[in-house]
């Protein structure tokens, strides 16, 4: 069996490599060794995280760098042509990977929001060569645009051969909109993925023991009244935990893509306050996923704004704080927990908040703990079950043929 994996950004947003990883552990689970290969979306050619698995086949899809000559072409086919047909055209670049593949998964974790146009044109070209589509451990919505689109949204979901979404609310909100049939409530892929210690002796002698772990985002910070000073956001929420706690904290970047440098933006502000800030590491820019779980998972506690950062932490156990701007990370908290009393929303961001809810979680470390190590042997279940969801689809698909 080939698979494409399409949808998915590089490994620079450590949350979308999280998403490989976890799937290709589902994939080797029910299928005979197969071949998988990634068509992640990049902005531009750069460097990237190195494929650490050689049973990955790498063909990325890169836009044009922003103001170069094939950007300004492709600004013009959109002026031109609608939309939809514009990003038709730009995937039909996929069509020789789509055309080998036994099924395409669509990953990205939340890529169907909004306008969801590449995505759509990848997936139907794969519908129309009747090979299957599958959304794959995705969240889904809200989308935009007038009701005409977001009805033609709606039918193109209907139309794939499969909707694994990972939480509730996706779930219903399609239900609301006319798409059940197709749609399977799974969890997220990257709750499969392992924990690998560093190959960097030095640093991991040099991580400290009990410490707190900070992941904090441009993204998150935007959508906050810190929108205007994102460096004084991480100091403001660092000094609070620092003062608060008396603990060494870990600054944890969980994306380090141009544009959205997690690691720039930390560690900026760490160096500006280093000398007040004796106990304070930041994590290297270019660890892998699992190798930035294992440093999670040695954490007494967490504060994550990224939601595949707090995924890394419930899955290794550790008491988590999250820090959302969307339903996902809520509807994460909900389904763990049956409560959001550990969810700081972005209109809540404060740094008296976080550090009330962080007491709140260390409090109560034993009880987390215990509870996430229950829910685990569930949630890995529930996301190894695409496996068994995705081989009947196949040979659904093939029977029909």
């Amino acid at each position: 069996m080939r698979f494409l994996l399409a949808g998915n950004s590089t490994y620079m947003n450590h949350g979308s490599e999280a998403i490989v990883r976890g799937t290709v552990i589902t994939l080797r689970g029910f299928f005979d060794r197969p071949e998988i290969v990634s068509a992640e979306t990049a902005l531009f050619p750069y460097s990237d995280i190195p494929e650490t698995d050689p049973g990955i086949i790498h063909k990325p899809v890169f836009l044009p760098k922003p103001h170069s000559i094939q950007w300004f072409f492709n600004q013009a086919r959109k002026a031109i042509l609608t939309r939809p047909v514009a990003y038709k055209h730009f995937a039909r670049g996929l069509l020789p990977e789509i055309k080998k593949a036994d099924a395409v998964l669509s990953l990205g974790g939340d890529n169907y929001i909004k306008r969801p146009f590449l995505q759509i044109a990848q997936n139907d070209l794969a519908e129309d060569l009747k090979i299957p589509a599958i959304l794959w451990g995705a969240s889904v919505g809200p989308f935009t645009g007038s009701p005409k689109y977001q009805k033609s949204v709606f039918r193109h979901l209907r139309n794939l051969s499969g909707v694994f979404v990972r939480e509730t609310v996706s779930q219903q909100y399609l239900a609301d909109n006319g798409v059940k049939d197709n749609v399977h409530l799974v969890e997220d892929p990257a709750f499969l993925m392992e924990p690998e210690m560093p190959d960097d002796p030095e640093f991991v002698e040099k991580l400290p023991r009990g410490a707190i772990g900070i992941s904090l985002s441009n993204l998150f910070i935007s959508q906050t009244r810190f929108s205007e000073n994102h460096e004084d956001a991480v100091y403001r929420i660092v000094e609070a935990v620092r003062q608060r706690f008396g603990r060494p904290i870990i600054l944890v970047p969980h994306c380090v893509n141009y544009g959205r440098d997690d690691h720039a933006l930390l560690d900026g502000v760490l160096k500006e306050n280093a000398s007040r800030w004796p106990g304070v590491i930041c994590l290297p820019k270019l660890w892998t996923a699992a190798q930035i779980k294992w440093a999670i998972s040695k954490l007494h506690a967490f504060v994550g704004a990224r939601a595949h950062s707090t995924i890394a932490a419930f899955s290794t156990y550790v008491p988590t704080v999250s820090l959302v701007y969307s339903f996902k990370a809520e509807g994460f908290n909900q389904r763990l927990f049956n409560c959001l009393d550990y969810v700081v929303k972005k209109e809540q961001c404060e740094p008296e908040l976080i550090v009330e809810k962080l007491k709140l979680v260390m409090d109560h470390s034993d009880e987390i703990r215990k509870n996430l190590q229950e829910k685990m042997i569930e949630v890995r279940k529930g996301a190894m079950q695409a496996g068994q969801l995705l081989k009947k689809i196949i040979s659904d698909s093939s029977s029909l043929d």
